[in-house]
């Protein structure tokens, strides 16, 4: 007997539910998800990331034709993603444990004494930077005003031995074509020659952080100091005693610790100062008010897991930043271009003269060009801060900032 055709038309009807089923089930997931990341409010910045989260564009006929727009979204989803911590977190774990990897993300976890180390891809110095470089010594030579460069190593840097043999080391390849773009006849001073000794290492860096420690910073500065005073600027040795002060509430994971995620960090830092007896006798002018403290102890009680307590040294990075010290050993005036390094290295140096002018080229918005502006303030001399990496392995640095401001690159009116 043949089978009913109704009774036939039903199964197929159930088979082809039950196939289609789980695409609607995806779709409805998908489009859910999608409805609830437009709905939901951006977050501006964040502290796992250490930067400011992808925004939502709006689509326009030129970027949706050439992709660039379905790129932006993809990138947006993917920071405004609920629980992506915890995403991250799985990945790592899953990663590291599981599939037993030593490096995530470009990170070598199982570092000796429990520092982690990260891989730098090839980078090259950029032709102009060598013209740059004169043409700010020649500003400054022209006002009669000295010039130091100082060159602060990363720890891949020290400590090259320990690192994956498949990685090579780029930073210990291009430092001499750095250092020779950076000779304009000028002092160098290579801060390796202090903190690079391995003895030292376990104080002088983080573990979980790639900038130095307010050791290393001290030390550097004794060793500037000297330098500066063989140009016959008056830059004294700090005799006090300092003592530690060690942040203990809330530990601190580094810009490598967040990139990792807390989970496969082999051991948290925790953030510590050196402070002279008697506390600190510059201060910082914000507001026009010059009683800021060196040391913004606000920024370390922060509640989050990844923030970014390095912040405790001058508050964290700032186009223009003016200190005084009433009680200088000294009358010196120094102008002092930086990255983030330069931050415990401004604390310390900031005790041994009279103003120190910061400016970390990367958010400089001022009117006056670097020249200009170390005349203006009166400085007695220039000196240059950088680490290898914030000088050729970011966008957010532009060589052309030392002699023409708004000419950088980096450079947006009213940012």
């Amino acid at each position: 007997m043949a089978a009913d055709p109704q009774h036939a038309s039903t199964r197929r009807r159930r088979a082809l539910g039950w196939t289609i089923l789980p695409a609607v089930a995806l779709g409805v997931i998908v489009t859910a998800g999608f409805v609830s990341l437009v709905a939901r409010e951006d977050g501006r910045v964040s502290n796992l990331d250490g930067r400011a989260l992808a925004e939502f564009d709006k689509p326009e006929v030129e970027t949706v034709i050439d992709k660039s727009w379905m790129a932006g979204v993809d990138d947006w989803a993917s920071d405004q993603l609920a629980g992506r911590a915890t995403w991250l977190s799985v990945h790592a774990v899953a990663q590291h444990e599981v599939f037993q990897d030593p490096i995530v993300d470009d990170v070598f976890i199982d570092g000796p004494d429990q520092f982690m180390f990260e891989n730098h891809l090839d980078r090259s110095v950029p032709e102009d930077m060598a013209d740059n470089a004169q043409a700010l010594s020649d500003q400054l030579a022209q006002r009669d005003i000295p010039l130091m460069w100082m060159y602060a190593p990363r720890k891949e840097e020290i400590r090259p031995e320990v690192l994956p043999e498949a990685w090579g080391n780029e930073l210990l390849t291009e430092k001499p074509a750095l250092m020779d773009a950076l000779d304009t006849g000028d002092p160098m001073v290579d801060l390796a020659d202090t903190v690079g000794d391995p003895d030292i290492f376990n104080v002088s860096y983080f573990r979980t952080d790639h900038h130095w420690t307010g050791d290393a910073a001290l030390m550097a500065v004794d060793q500037t100091a000297a330098a500066a005073r063989e140009l016959g600027v008056d830059v004294p040795d700090d005799t006090r005693d300092y003592e530690r002060v060690i942040y203990e509430d809330e530990p601190f994971y580094g810009t490598l610790g967040r990139r990792v995620t807390a989970a496969v960090t082999p051991a948290p830092d925790y953030i510590s100062w050196l402070e002279p007896v008697g506390g600190f006798s510059a201060h910082q002018c914000l507001d026009d008010a010059c009683d800021a403290p060196l040391i913004n102890t606000y920024r370390l009680e922060e509640d989050s897991l990844y923030a970014n307590r390095f912040r405790v040294f001058l508050g964290g990075d700032s186009g223009y930043l003016r200190i005084v010290n009433d009680e200088a050993p000294s009358d010196t005036t120094v102008l002092l271009l930086k990255d983030s390094y330069g931050n415990p290295f401004s604390v310390y140096l900031a005790e041994r003269v009279s103003e120190l002018h910061v400016v970390d080229e990367r958010h400089y918005r001022g009117d006056l060009e670097i020249a200009e502006l170390a005349e203006e303030v009166g400085a007695d001399v220039v000196m240059v801060l950088h680490n290898q990496v914030s000088l050729l392995g970011v966008t957010r640095f532009d060589s052309t900032s030392w002699v023409d401001v708004k000419g950088a690159s980096t450079y947006s009116e009213g940012e």
